[in-house]
């Protein structure tokens, strides 16, 4: 009995993670205008680093626009991190 809630469990648990991960496609940060770009592995591991010139940086994400001085990008984790003057505007 506590094989069939266990395996049960397990394979709920695995259809809710697989039904998270297939919605993420589509759902991409995108970079509009990246300026200036470093990698700095020290500070940020596997992160792409944009910083602005005369334009800020600027991402787009579901409808909605980012801009900011500095931007450290993890694509692998589809995740920003946005640094000085941020703005943003959705719609």
């Amino acid at each position: 009995m506590r094989t069939s809630i266990f395996t049960l469990s397990l394979c709920l648990l695995w259809s809710i993670t697989y039904g998270q991960d297939s919605g993420q496609e589509g759902r991409e940060i995108n970079i509009v205008y990246g300026a200036n770009f470093t990698k700095d592995e020290a500070k940020a591991p596997g992160a792409s680093i944009f910083s602005k010139d005369a334009r800020q940086v600027q991402f787009a994400h579901e409808g909605a626009d980012l801009w900011c001085d500095v931007a450290i990008f993890y694509q692998k984790e589809n995740r920003l991190q946005a640094i000085g003057n941020i703005r943003m505007k959705q719609g």
